[in-house]
């Protein structure tokens, strides 16, 4: 984090160069968590919403999103935190 941000990007010491370096250190708790709240989605809602003529993509922003949501949220806090 110091040799990129305060010395590459002379953002100096200051508290965006803290926050920047911390974004950087925890994305991969985030993405993680992402990806797991998404996988805990049941399949028979996956299958339903095909079923209901969605195309995958439409299935994962309609149905699948909402649904992980709160595990989202909880990840987005904790890696926040």
């Amino acid at each position: 984090g110091f040799l990129v941000f305060v010395i590459q990007f002379q953002y100096g010491f200051s508290i965006i160069s803290g926050a920047l370096a911390l974004t950087v250190f925890n994305l991969p708790l985030l993405t993680r968590t992402v990806e797991e709240s998404l996988q805990a989605v049941h399949y028979t809602q996956r299958e339903a919403g095909l079923a209901l003529g969605l195309s995958r993509w439409e299935t994962v922003i309609k149905v699948g999103v909402p649904e992980a949501t709160p595990g989202i949220l909880t990840g987005v806090i904790l890696s926040s935190g």
